[in-house]
């Protein structure tokens, strides 16, 4: 009697869930397409314009940051150093190359969350 209900409703549950579960992992994982990449650094140079694809700008709306203009600046990350290890804040690092053609430019290092990261671990020889 109860069985046709109950199945309905698990199906349900994880139609809904398994969707807004799947949403969200894709929003996290990505930025959005046509990504620049200089080594390990990458800026989605798109993702803050009116033609950004519609997983750059969900992941706008979901993060609740307020990104750069097109001509205002560009947001380079990294989370890797040039041999494809994970940055450590127990190390150093030396960042070089040309200065950005801009009147004004910083670098601060950040987690995930946007905070100042914690200290992993001693620096292995990096």
């Amino acid at each position: 009697m109860f069985r046709v209900p109950f199945l309905i409703a698990v199906a349900l549950v994880v139609a809904f869930g398994g969707g807004i579960w799947s949403t969200l992992k894709a929003l996290d994982a990505t930025t959005g397409f046509g990504a620049i990449k200089l080594g390990p650094w990458e800026a989605f140079p798109r993702a803050q314009t009116a033609e950004a694809d519609p997983y750059a700008k969900s992941h706008r709306a979901n993060a609740g940051k307020l990104l750069y203009a097109s001509a205002e600046g560009l947001t380079f990350t990294a989370s890797t150093d040039d041999r494809g290890q994970r940055l450590n804040s127990a190390c150093r690092y030396t960042v070089s190359g040309q200065t950005p053609a801009a009147r004004l430019w910083t670098l601060y290092a950040s987690g995930d969350d946007g905070q100042p990261p914690a200290a992993d671990s001693a620096c292995r020889g990096r």
